[in-house]
């Protein structure tokens, strides 16, 4: 019943400023449901019923695996390096990946090798690659641009960061 008020006043806003909503929303099946009970082969489950986690081959050789619980990084084998779990991880290059972590609650961000290992033990809000191993960083709510190792490159003084603003440091 909230999500229908919610989305009621989503709707009407968004009409309001002459914007059309179109789509749908992802719906999830939990594993214990009926729907993985009756229909299994629908799903990527083992004989056992458990999910298979999926792997992604870094650029380096080793792993990615996502499963349900997140990401983790994996030998060639596709053995765990660490039992360590990340949120999210984005390959970039062979030399680094951007990990979201969570610790205390906050969702902070990181540069890793393809191995797990930090490259920098600074955390961020947010990082987002713009090319040539450089990256748009939010750290204290202010956006600066650090390199491949964490190092500034742009010091943290600005308070947006705009399309027009990312292209200039392209460099």
């Amino acid at each position: 019943f909230k999500f229908f008020e919610q989305w009621d006043k989503v709707l009407k806003y968004a009409h309001s400023k002459k914007i059309v909503i179109i789509g749908d929303m992802p719906i999830y099946v939990a594993l214990d449901s009926v729907d993985v009970w009756k229909d299994p082969k629908q799903f990527l489950l083992d004989e056992n019923y458990r999910v298979i986690p999926i792997y992604t081959k870094t650029p380096i050789g080793n792993y990615v695996k996502k499963t349900l619980g997140g990401f983790y990084f994996c030998d060639d084998s596709k053995k765990e390096l660490e039992n360590k779990c990340y949120e999210d991880i984005t390959i970039i290059s062979e030399s680094v990946c951007i990990v979201k972590a969570c610790q205390n609650r906050s969702k902070l961000y990181g540069l890793t090798n393809c191995y797990g290992s930090p490259i920098t033990d600074k955390k961020f809000i947010y990082i987002e690659s713009i090319g040539n191993n450089r990256f748009i960083a939010n750290e204290s709510n202010k956006f600066g641009i650090i390199d491949r190792y964490g190092k500034e490159l742009l010091p943290f003084v600005f308070y947006s960061c705009e399309k027009s603003m990312r292209n200039k440091f392209l460099f």
